[in-house]
């Protein structure tokens, strides 16, 4: 998919936490993003569109409220066993929703800074398996890959056009160049035909 859709980040992603999802036996999965406001999901799998519309439009924070800001904060998988029984955990409203009672939190790491975090929620209460949470690390670390495709894409793309704008300029400037020269000879041919 990564290879088929170079460019299209949210198909990728999609198929990213889809196939994470299917194959941790997960109910649900997320995709989070660094955002100016804070990380916002952008991919998902299994959640109602009300739901993933409900969760898109809150933006997370590193914090102890949401598995989200705890994978922020620690750089590494958080689990979360039962989600009604932590008493720091503030997500409740959409654990309830859902019926999400465990959930699974991998850090999306470059050079070591969170980018994103993907999450993966059971409805039973049953733990990931290390296995698993390294199997998902590695999916978390695909779609790095394909973020920083897309970002590195879009930067060469920018600087292509500015450097086509550039040409274009200079392009500009050369023909203008060319014009007053020749007006500048037409100019010294009248003055020396006159003069004669």
């Amino acid at each position: 998919v990564i290879s088929r859709s170079t460019f299209d980040l949210k198909t990728v992603l999609n198929t990213l936490v889809e196939s994470a999802a299917r194959l941790s036996d997960s109910d649900f999965a997320t995709l989070n993003r660094q955002h100016a406001d804070g990380y916002r999901q952008v991919a998902s799998y299994g959640l109602t569109s009300d739901t993933a519309q409900t969760i898109e439009a809150k933006p997370l924070s590193a914090g102890r409220g949401s598995v989200v800001g705890r994978t922020l904060i620690e750089r590494r998988p958080v689990q979360i066993v039962d989600v009604l029984a932590d008493p720091d955990f503030k997500m409740a409203d959409i654990s309830k929703r859902t019926g999400a009672n465990t959930i699974l939190g991998v850090p999306l790491l470059r050079e070591g800074e969170p980018i994103g975090v993907m999450t993966l929620q059971r409805r039973a209460k049953e733990p990931y398996t290390d296995k698993q949470i390294e199997l998902l690390a590695t999916f978390a670390d695909q779609a790095v890959i394909a973020i920083e495709n897309v970002r590195l894409f879009e930067s060469v793309e920018a600087r292509t056009r500015e450097l086509a704008q550039s040409l274009e300029d200079l392009q500009t400037a050369q023909d203008r160049l060319v014009q007053t020269q020749k007006l500048a000879s037409l100019g010294q041919l009248t003055a020396g035909i006159a003069h004669e």
